[in-house]
């Protein structure tokens, strides 16, 4: 008990030092956690929370009458917002850099808040459920978790944010996959859309297709009969959301999702477009003396496009959202994910020469850099070692190029968008509200840019700033033209397909520039930063435990013992998520003995006690890590000390590994780099490395050399065949997401023996397209394996 009592102080002790002085402002259904350096966005969401529960209870007709907390989190770089009832239901809010598909002025907020909370209501208006969860917990509403398929947990989400004419569903440059889906003629049925899908294009399913689809029901239904089907999905544990469809809407919903898809209007007239490169998916397009690059984000490589083929320059760390600029061989490339967030200057090998940590883009501009950051709302544009300029609050500022030797921008706020050019002063050049202008480039001054109207797919344009005139295309061309550059009387740029994209280009002289819109003139004023006062108090991890969930089975949660059995299990968090506890206590099967553990964390030291007739173990752990160019490469440290009785033995565990991974992007297999590590028991070494090698069948070799038993363990392990099926298996509710054939060698070499055994693997991933559960996958394994005979086994796992 002393040593349980120690743990106990250790952790507590870390959660006062180490513990931010976060705040905290409650209101009737809200607890706003935030700190200073998030305040803005705090007080933001605290003006219009209470607003926003009315707006939705008047839609549902209902009034959960919930209170939950939300955390305001500036640690994550890279923007996101969820509802999370594990273990009791709370919204995180990144405080973070906004995509411009989510980005809708000084209502990006509300939408966002909106989007949320309409989870947290399908998810709390309960019926016969509400006693089960008040007792083990939120996760237990069978509702929400047996009915809510992606499509329509995402799909009443964006619609709901799209209400008031802004929103993703107002957004024409969103819904463009749909027309393109139409276009290439995709079988998607509604199971398609239910979230199961693990490849590209793995996010837009859900929520642009559920989003379109039940705005659709809405339209040909009425906005009362579709929410009173959702509230129907809500409450009733036996309303499936195919009985509940017919019995609001008289008819199938497969039918009906049929007719949504044959409504959507595709262009009769459409060009093809010539194919540099192919890939996945690409993240931009630059121009510089007319040579064009491109980041291929699939195969982590920059690439330059000449009049024959791509030519691969050199690998940069894998971001889907990453921005690239050129100028005299120098490159800056911006990657931005939830652990870095940074624009990098490299030379035309791919070393890299200067770092700028916290900036989501940067611009070569005549002899410096410009460089664009995000802080608690606020949009800053820094011109490296002269000035900084705060551009406001709720402004989105991206696609930096240069005009006249002058740096210019996208711009937006709640007025609209803008193309930016700075002199003396900002001089705002007005976009028509009938476009939605995607992204600009410029290239010898010429300033070429993608665009969509409602129900169009993204085309091309270009500015004239000196005569004040935007010139539009109207031509279609299969795939899109987005991330456009124009050298001389060719456009290189990106084709998004349904599940694919490429390097393209046209002739200028298939593109007609016909129709035309005056650009009006403004001088944009840049105001103060407002000082935010918020009536609030210290915020403390320890008093604001919630009230958790009971988990119907015993374990441990320890870096050296493995536990489980038959029993009970209590966990619980404060809606940080930085400070965790766990009781288990229940009957392990194999020993027959019962057991008792408790475990608690804070951020990177974790504590763990314990025990059953025969022997305890305390546990004290940190952990910690360091990223470096991507989430992929990062440095790892870890030690753990334990006493265990009876032996009463203090002993010690140390853990170093480094990884330095590039996904290649053939198949989701496909890594190139390493990953070694250290590991001490008492200072026993124990040494080893998986190294990752690319290509048509990657493989992974796995080594390891234990210093005092002197045994060398040697693993290769081939992907020989994977098939992306990603399909479902309508009518039977499963949906199938790859294939895999691997094949093996392991050798185990002690002294002068050598043990050698072969395997092949024929693993089979599907998921249950039933509620919230299509993201618990289920792994399906064929094995057969050699040593001194032939043995063959089935294996089947899970994961969520």
């Amino acid at each position: 008990m002393k040593r349980l009592l120690a743990l106990i102080v250790v952790l507590l002790i870390s959660t006062l030092l180490f513990s931010k002085s976060e705040l905290i402002h409650e209101t009737q259904h809200f607890r706003i956690i935030y700190s200073e350096n998030t305040k803005s966005i705090a007080n933001n969401i605290i003006e219009i929370a209470e607003e926003e529960y009315d707006r939705l209870k008047a839609f549902f007709g209902e009034d959960p009458n919930f209170n939950i907390p939300i955390y305001v989190d500036e640690e994550i770089k890279q923007f996101n917002a969820y509802l999370s009832t594990y273990p009791s239901n709370h919204i995180l809010y990144y405080s973070a850099y906004f995509s411009p598909s989510i980005f809708d002025g000084s209502d990006t907020i509300r939408n966002i808040l909106r989007h949320e909370l309409t989870h947290t209501f399908c998810n709390t208006m309960k019926g016969l459920s509400a006693k089960i969860t008040t007792l083990f917990g939120d996760s237990y509403n069978f509702p929400f978790y047996l009915h809510f398929l992606d499509f329509i947990t995402e799909g009443i989400a964006v619609y709901t944010e799209s209400m008031d004419g802004k929103g993703r569903l107002n957004d024409p440059v969103y819904k463009a996959p749909l027309i393109q889906a139409r276009l290439e003629n995709k079988k998607l049925n509604y199971l398609d859309a239910a979230g199961s899908r693990d490849s590209y294009p793995v996010g837009t399913l859900s929520y642009l297709f559920g989003g379109a689809f039940l705005e659709w029901v809405s339209d040909k239904y009425g906005e009362e009969k579709l929410s009173a089907f959702i509230v129907d999905i809500s409450k009733n544990i036996i309303s499936f959301p195919q009985n509940a469809y017919s019995k609001h809407f008289s008819s199938r919903l497969y039918d009906d999702w049929k007719a949504f898809l044959a409504d959507i209007d595709v262009p009769q007239d459409i060009l093809e477009p010539r194919i540099k490169d192919s890939s996945k998916y690409y993240s931009d397009m630059v121009a510089s003396n007319d040579e064009v690059f491109a980041i291929d984000s699939y195969s982590s490589e920059i690439i330059k496009i000449d009049s024959n083929k791509a030519k691969k320059l050199f690998s940069y760390p894998y971001d889907s959202y990453s921005r690239i600029d050129t100028k005299d061989d120098k490159f800056l490339i911006s990657y931005t994910s939830s652990e870095l967030c940074y624009t990098a200057l490299y030379n035309n090998k791919g070393k890299e020469l200067k770092r700028f940590n916290g900036y989501y883009e940067g611009h070569f501009i005549n002899d410096d850099i410009a460089l664009i950051k995000y802080d608690d709302g606020y949009t800053y544009l820094d011109i490296v070692g002269k000035d900084t300029i705060n551009l406001g609050y709720s402004i989105l500022v991206n696609n930096l190029f240069s005009y006249n030797d002058k740096l210019g921008f996208l711009f937006e706020d709640q007025e609209g968008q803008a193309i930016a050019i700075i002199d003396n002063d900002i001089k705002l050049y007005r976009v028509p509200k009938q476009i939605k202008i995607d992204t600009i480039s410029s290239n010898n001054d010429i300033l070429s840019f993608s665009y969509a109207k409602e129900g169009e797919l993204v085309k091309y344009g270009e500015i004239d700033i000196n005569n004040k005139k935007l010139y539009l295309s109207d031509t279609n061309i299969n795939g899109g033209i987005y991330n456009p550059v124009r050298v001389k009387d060719e456009i290189y740029f990106i084709s998004k397909f349904f599940s694919s994209s490429a390097v393209s280009y046209i002739s200028i002289e298939d593109i007609s520039l016909k129709e035309e819109y005056e650009l009006t003139e403004e001088t944009y004023l840049i105001a103060d930063k407002k000082e935010v006062l918020i009536d609030k108090k210290s915020y403390n991890p320890i008093l604001s435990v919630q009230k958790g969930q009971i988990l119907p089975f015993a374990g441990t949660s320890s870096n050296i013992l493995t536990y489980s059995g038959f029993g009970i299990t209590w966990i619980s968090a404060d809606p940080t998520e930085k400070l965790n506890f766990a009781i288990s206590s229940g009957f392990e099967q194999n020993s027959k003995r019962l057991f008792l553990t408790l475990n608690a964390s804070y951020n990177n030291i974790k504590a763990s006690f314990f025990i059953n007739e025969n022997r305890s173990l305390s546990e004290l752990t940190y952990t910690k890590e360091f990223f470096f160019k991507s989430s992929l490469n990062k440095l790892k440290l870890q030690n753990t000390l334990y006493f265990m009785t009876p032996s009463n033995k203090l002993s010690n565990n140390f853990y170093i590994s480094y990884k330095d991974l590039h996904f290649k992007g053939r198949s989701r297999y496909d890594y190139s780099g390493y990953n070694i590590y250290l590991n001490l028991y008492n200072l026993s070494p124990i040494v080893g490395t998986i190294v990752y090698i690319p290509g048509i069948f990657p493989t992974e070799v796995s080594l390891s050399y234990s210093v005092k038993s002197k045994y060398v363990s040697l693993t290769t392990t081939t992907h020989l065949l994977t098939f992306e099926v990603q399909k479902s298996l309508y009518p039977l509710p499963l949906y199938i997401t790859v294939i895999d054939l691997k094949g093996g060698v392991s050798s185990y070499i002690y002294k002068s023996n050598i043990i050698n055994s072969y395997s092949l693997n024929l693993s089979l991933t599907l998921a249950p397209t039933i509620g919230r559960i299509t993201k618990a996958y289920s792994k399906l394994e064929f094995i057969a394996t050699y040593g001194t005979k032939w043995n063959f086994s089935f294996n089947f796992s899970y994961y969520y």
